[in-house]
């Protein structure tokens, strides 16, 4: 059986549907023959989401079409749905998108084929002992930059938070503590800038970055802090765990796939509207748990480097691409090779 995948395009290689397409893509030529034109090939798997706007992207090329979609949003739109339907199958990288989809009224095939890390691009990091603790958000930086100009937070790109744990941060007010804040260069443009916040040195980041120079700025970091109100995988966790950082982050969504004590330390949640006017549902936080994790991690260094090397011993055991999407894929493909 030959295969064409695709993703969704003019996708940055190193964020999102761009890493996932390019570690999926490689993790299948370990399985079958994939096709670089789609003509004559019988299965075409594509990555993303069934938005009407991008459907030049996901076009029916071949006889029979695989969805690898997924969702941060309980309540999947019925178009979403309908688009779904009308291919072959559905793939999703989680336990609870699979549960969203089914109870959504997806009626075709649906597989579960986890994410995974690259251990050579997320090695662990031995960080040196420092003077200074330094926090990691990453993110979007939409809803953050708009609730720090106006006191509101846009829907877009509000889902991790950056404007909370900066207010964390503020009110925590430690002395030797910094905060970086990598956000993309969108819709905003490319800043990098370092200001003082109290006792403490904020570093606004946004830009592109390579896999190596995101690993440079996680190894210059101790904690990542990313109170996410919901999450389809989560790919960022994973990729700093994998260095030896722990991650404060709600055990919630496709986290809960991977969450895990020894490395996370659990931001507590309870369900709810996310935003006014809208019936979006997911974890909602409150600040000073955050801040209590925070300085947990602040104040016990050296359980927090002990933490960190659990981590990414066990990340690197069972959470590679190899390891944890490449069976999956197999049987996904042995499905649709038998009933060719």
């Amino acid at each position: 059986m030959s295969l064409y995948f695709s993703w969704v395009g003019d996708f940055n290689p190193y964020l999102s549907f761009g890493k996932a397409g390019k570690y999926i893509k490689r993790e299948l030529s370990h399985l079958v023959n994939v096709a670089s034109d789609p003509d004559g090939i019988d299965v075409q798997m594509f990555l993303g989401t069934p938005l009407w706007s991008q459907r030049k992207t996901w076009m029916r090329r071949c006889r029979r079409f695989i969805w690898f979609s997924m969702t941060e949003d309980p309540l999947v739109r019925r178009s979403h749905i309908a688009r779904i339907n009308d291919r072959e199958g559905l793939v999703s990288p989680c336990p609870w998108c699979d549960d969203v989809y089914k109870r959504s009224g997806v009626t075709v095939p649906r597989f579960v084929v986890p994410l995974g890390i690259d251990p050579e691009c997320y090695p662990f990091l031995d960080r040196p002992r420092r003077s200074s603790f330094t926090f990691l958000w990453l993110g979007v930086n939409t809803g953050h930059i708009n609730k720090l100009l106006t006191g509101e937070a846009k829907a877009i790109g509000d889902r991790k938070r950056g404007w909370l744990v900066r207010q964390a941060f503020k009110e925590l007010n430690l002395p030797n503590s910094r905060l970086i804040l990598k956000q993309l260069p969108w819709p905003n443009p490319k800043i990098d800038i370092s200001y003082h916040l109290g006792r403490g040195l904020v570093r606004e980041l946004a830009c592109w970055l390579t896999e190596s120079e995101y690993l440079d700025i996680m190894r210059e970091s101790d904690v990542m802090v990313w109170p996410t109100w919901a999450e389809g995988f989560g790919m960022p966790p994973l990729e700093a765990g994998a260095t030896g950082m722990p991650v404060i982050v709600p055990n919630h969504t496709g986290i809960a796939e991977y969450f895990d004590p020894s490395w996370c330390l659990d931001l507590p949640y309870t369900l709810g509207k996310i935003w006014r006017g809208r019936k979006v549902t997911g974890a909602l936080i409150d600040i000073e748990d955050i801040k209590r994790q925070m300085l947990w991690a602040y104040e016990n260094r050296g359980r927090v480097r002990e933490m960190g090397k659990a981590g990414s011993e066990m990340i690197h055991k069972k959470w590679t691409w190899e390891k944890a999407a490449r069976p999956p894929l197999k049987r996904v493909l042995e499905y649709y090779g038998e009933a060719a």
